[in-house]
């Protein structure tokens, strides 16, 4: 079996393939493939099995989720300087009134 999933939120790609004793999974988050191994860790040893997990880390990928986190940071900072400036608009309108 084989799946892609692509986060809505993030943007970030999870692949995966499974097959008889051995599965694969591929991501540019490395939040995602850590969770996976995580969980497959803790399934494992919740049912006694001894499994051996190998993966590889590409550098780029902690840059490629820096480029699709970069412009949500961008928005909520901007959202949250304008709260900042909020109450002094409210007090420059009371007194113009």
């Amino acid at each position: 079996m084989e799946f892609v999933y692509k986060s809505s939120f993030v943007g970030s790609v999870l692949y995966g393939k499974i097959k008889a004793n051995e599965a694969m999974f591929k991501s540019d988050s490395i939040s995602t493939i850590t969770i996976i191994k995580e969980t497959i860790s803790h399934e494992a040893s919740n049912r006694s099995i001894n499994i051996n997990i190998n993966w590889d880390l590409n550098d780029e990928s902690v840059e490629r989720i820096l480029m699709l986190l970069s412009p949500k940071y961008d928005f909520h900072n901007k959202i949250a300087q304008q709260f900042q400036i909020l109450p002094a608009l409210k007090e420059l309108m009371i007194q113009v009134n």
